[in-house]
């Protein structure tokens, strides 16, 4: 039996993406997801796969979309205006000048706010969009505070030491051929002995909000139908794949 982590990210950016994590979890194998507590529709994405007894519900920590929990006066280094900074602001960004320690107080009030929506603490955390390592470091102080497992990603493909394993982050969306059942078959044909794969997926519906102010819209269609395909299924089950919840993972 070869176990991976399927992971369904951005729960509560949109409505469009709330119903495509729900199909891709109550039809399909995603058991893990990320909420983007800070957005709009994240209480309406909770209540929508809150009685899925199979999924991981974890904090997808965020810097870079919405407004944030905390006043913007408090964290300055994170906005423009009363928004969070936009992800390419800190792409394009000559040095990293996110304060880690702003960083740890606005993620601390993610945690909360996740507490208060879900009446529970994250059951992990994990990063949305940017590659700043002050806003790892700051992020993985927070989730120490909380004594939550911070779920770390290397998109270059590399390994990473995690949970006693070796783990390898798959994530191509943002390729301009992107195919997902390509991506999938290709990671699980060179995977190697001992390596934990860690599936990362954005499945939605394009609404309007997606549509203005996400540069990832199609692959989400795309992704949100292949997740709950009688192909995936087949192929994982021929392969012999068991989709693992993080939690589950953590408590082995």
């Amino acid at each position: 039996m070869i176990k991976v982590i399927v992971r369904g990210d951005d729960l509560g950016y949109s409505e469009g993406v709330n119903y495509g994590i729900l199909k891709a979890t109550s039809e399909g194998i995603v058991n893990n997801v990320g909420m983007m507590v800070n957005m709009f529709y994240a209480r309406m994405g909770y209540q929508l796969i809150k009685d899925e007894e199979k999924i991981c519900v974890g904090l997808h920590a965020n810097i870079s979309a919405g407004k944030p929990i905390l006043p913007v006066e408090s964290i300055h280094t994170l906005v423009s205006d009363s928004h969070f900074r936009s992800s390419a602001s800190y792409r394009e960004s000559k040095k990293d000048d996110v304060d880690r320690d702003e960083v740890r107080k606005e993620i601390g009030a993610q945690i909360e706010e996740f507490r208060s929506i879900t009446g529970f603490l994250p059951k992990y955390l994990d990063l949305h969009a940017v590659t700043s390592d002050n806003f790892s470091l700051g992020s993985q102080d927070a989730a120490a505070d909380y004594n939550i497992t911070f779920v770390p990603a290397d998109f270059s493909g590399k390994l990473v030491k995690w949970n006693k394993t070796n783990l390898k982050t798959i994530v191509e969306s943002s390729q301009s051929d992107y195919n997902p059942m390509k991506t999938i078959k290709k990671a699980i044909l060179n995977r190697k002995k001992g390596e934990l794969l860690l599936f990362i997926f954005h499945p939605g519906y394009i609404d309007n909000y997606l549509y203005t102010h996400s540069s990832l819209c199609i692959p989400r269609i795309q992704e949100a139908d292949l997740l709950c395909s009688e192909e995936i299924r087949r192929l994982f089950k021929n392969v012999n794949i068991e989709c693992v919840r993080i939690d589950c993972l953590l408590n082995n």
